[in-house]
């Protein structure tokens, strides 16, 4: 039996039911694609903002740093004033009250321990308004109260046995206290005068 070629009308007909069009592939791709770039572009945008952030509260953070920086040097000036001041108002008192009483002392029956001990009163009056003293009690050299005063003593030039009868202490704990004060003033060589090094320092 002969087919039946289909007729013209058959042909024109649509695609079959439940087939899609291929077009819309490459258009889900694109959809797809577009998306991906919009959610880029969002990330981006918050990570910007975060820096943009980050930035304002470092800049605010360096400007406290830098009042504070400025607060603490006017401190230290008001500080620095402050003792100077008061280093000026103890030169006065001791040299206007103390030292005319020790002068009015001196003119006193005195024996001779009594009046060596005097002197040395004025001398460690004098040297607490002189630069030596504050040398000597500086931290960076480390003496303590006792190495300080043997340092005084060596300064003025006793001799060890001179410097055990004033402070009540024996020769070998004088010579102990000066061999601490070498060491601690760096007089490594045993050479090198104590008392030439303590006379460089006033």
């Amino acid at each position: 039996m002969a087919k039946t070629p289909r007729s013209k009308k058959a042909k024109a007909r649509g695609p079959r039911p439940g087939v899609q069009p291929r077009a819309e592939a490459p258009a889900k791709g694109i959809a797809a694609v577009s998306y991906d770039l919009q959610q880029q572009i969002k990330a981006r945008r918050r990570a910007e903002a975060e820096l943009r952030d980050a930035r304002a509260a470092l800049k605010a953070q360096t400007k406290h740093l830098e009042e504070a920086r400025t607060a603490f040097k006017v401190l230290l000036r008001h500080r620095e004033q402050d003792r100077s001041d008061l280093e000026d108002t103890l030169v006065a008192n001791v040299k206007g009250i103390v030292l005319p009483y020790i002068e009015m002392l001196k003119q006193t029956r005195l024996n001779d321990r009594q009046r060596a001990i005097l002197e040395l009163v004025e001398n460690h009056l004098t040297q607490i308004i002189s630069p030596f003293l504050r040398t000597l009690t500086s931290a960076h050299t480390g003496l303590t109260p006792r190495e300080i005063q043997i340092a005084d003593l060596v300064k003025e030039g006793k001799t060890t046995k001179e410097i055990a009868a004033l402070i009540n202490i024996s020769a070998r704990a004088v010579e102990f206290h000066r061999y601490n004060i070498r060491s601690k003033l760096g007089l490594k060589n045993r050479k090198a005068n104590l008392r030439s090094r303590l006379l460089s320092m006033t």
